[in-house]
């Protein structure tokens, strides 16, 4: 007896499922997906070749510094405060000896007198401004430290500008000295304000341009240096314009033709506009050059 059992008939949905996988199968494991989906499909465009100019421009950027004016601002007024004090406490250094005073003194003895005192304005004069370039590149130089956050910077910064603003500021004492005699007349014994101001701001540019070579020599560019070397004299300049007017209408007892002025606040003005000035352009002034 034999038994005969049902073929199962194939069923075309299921034919058309397995042709549909194999297929699949067969494409997809080599076929890359840029292959598959077009590119306007895709949802990241391919990165823009970036522009060979500006890279140049950002690689040829100058370092510069990194302490701003408000900045340079707090700090010097720091070293004006400082310089004040001292000035207070031990201005004048250096004074006449007693044997070149006499009550009734013969026409050598007035001859010695005058160039004993003016050896010993020289004497004063390059003392405190040398005192006042080493305060001012000094602390400038440890804002300076400071806004890079490198404590290497604050300590090396404030000895080398220091002592480079100490020279540098002795050099421009010896200037001012030199022009102020220069500007007195024969048998004056001092200089108008109109004078003053010649002698000040020649004096004071010369110290702004050594204040800003040490500070600019810790940007690390020769442009930098440059700009910072212009931006103090030219600070310097300003300073010894406004300085002595202001001195003359704000305290008129003080002996503003001096080189070093003298009286009440006289010398404490005469510093803090100095510093300011300095403070405020050296840091903040920027030379653009115009692109061709």
């Amino acid at each position: 007896m034999s038994s005969e059992q049902p073929v199962e008939q194939p069923n075309d949905n299921d034919e058309e499922l397995q042709s549909l996988g194999q297929s699949a199968t067969a494409e997809s494991p080599d076929q890359p997906l840029e292959d598959l989906v077009a590119p306007d499909q895709l949802g990241d465009s391919p990165a823009a070749p970036s522009d060979p100019g500006s890279e140049l421009a950002l690689e040829a950027a100058p370092a510069g510094l990194a302490i701003g004016p408000f900045a340079g601002a707090a700090f010097a007024v720091l070293a004006v405060l400082i310089g004040w004090a001292l000035l207070e406490a031990f201005h004048p250094v250096f004074a006449v000896s007693p044997e070149f005073i006499s009550d009734n003194p013969s026409a050598e003895q007035s001859l010695a007198l005058a160039e004993a005192e003016v050896q010993v304005s020289l004497y004063n004069s390059v003392l405190v401004l040398a005192c006042a370039g080493a305060l001012l590149a000094g602390l400038l130089a440890v804002g300076e430290g400071l806004a890079r956050r490198s404590m290497t910077m604050m300590i090396a910064g404030f000895i080398g500008c220091a002592l480079a603003g100490a020279a540098l500021g002795g050099l421009a004492g010896w200037v001012g000295h030199s022009v102020y005699q220069s500007a007195k007349l024969p048998g004056q014994a001092t200089i108008d304000l109109a004078g003053t101001m010649v002698v000040q701001m020649t004096m004071l540019a010369a110290l702004g341009a050594g204040v800003g070579l040490t500070l600019g020599s810790l940007a690390g560019e020769a442009g930098s240096l440059c700009t910072r070397i212009i931006a103090g004299a030219l600070a310097g300049v300003l300073a010894g314009l406004v300085g002595p007017f202001a001195t003359a209408n704000l305290l008129p007892a003080a002996q503003t033709e001096q080189v070093v002025p003298r009286g009440d606040f006289a010398a404490l003005l005469w510093l803090g506009t100095t510093g300011l000035l300095l403070g405020l352009i050296v840091p903040g002034m920027k030379l653009r050059r115009k692109k061709s």
